[in-house]
């Protein structure tokens, strides 16, 4: 299943993001040209990223669905 960016974008917008790539670097600890790809779908997020944004942005399991597809198992 793939995801859609699309609605993360939005999901930060009504967070009061405004520079999505800065931001994304900034909460995941990525670099620039990695938070592109993975914004343009061009590479998948991983599960710990899927997790960090999941908790930060206060996702419901719904949302992360629709952002992330299948999402990755709790190993806790």
């Amino acid at each position: 299943m793939e995801g859609n960016t699309n609605l993360l974008m939005a999901k930060m917008a009504e967070y009061g993001t405004r520079f999505f790539v800065k931001d994304l670097c900034k909460i995941l600890s990525i670099s620039k040209p990695t938070a592109v790809h993975k914004l343009k779908g061009q590479a998948k997020f991983k599960k710990r990223e899927i997790l960090e944004l999941i908790n930060y942005y206060n996702l419901t399991n719904e949302e992360a669905k629709k952002i992330f597809g299948e999402l990755p198992k709790n190993d806790k």
